[in-house]
């Protein structure tokens, strides 16, 4: 029979192997939104980096932007533009800051 810790660390693996087997934005919501305590691996938080004030900086001479190691993924209400008069919710990384075009 199996200790309490070792189920624990058995569950463990199998969400790293399902986040690291996700292949686009969806799955990853799917496999968080199961156990939303689960940390999520910097590669799947990158699917979520893009079209923020701080992207400037991907790829402008740094490796990534300074926000991704803590950022976490949360749902968020985000006028998709300055005439929106109603936000969508969406999931996103905590640290995004919408930029409007």
């Amino acid at each position: 029979m199996k200790t309490i810790q070792e189920l624990k660390n058995e569950l463990k693996e199998v969400k790293k192997e399902a986040f690291k087997n996700a292949k686009n934005k969806q799955e990853v919501i799917d496999i968080w939104q199961q156990d939303k305590r689960s940390g999520i691996p910097k590669e799947c938080k990158r699917l979520f980096c893009y079209g923020c004030r701080q992207n400037y900086y991907n790829g402008q001479g740094a490796e990534e932007c300074w926000c991704l190691d803590g950022a976490k993924l949360k749902p968020r209400k985000i006028y998709q533009s300055l005439n929106s008069t109603q936000p969508d919710e969406v999931i996103t990384l905590s640290c995004y800051t919408k930029e409007y075009h």
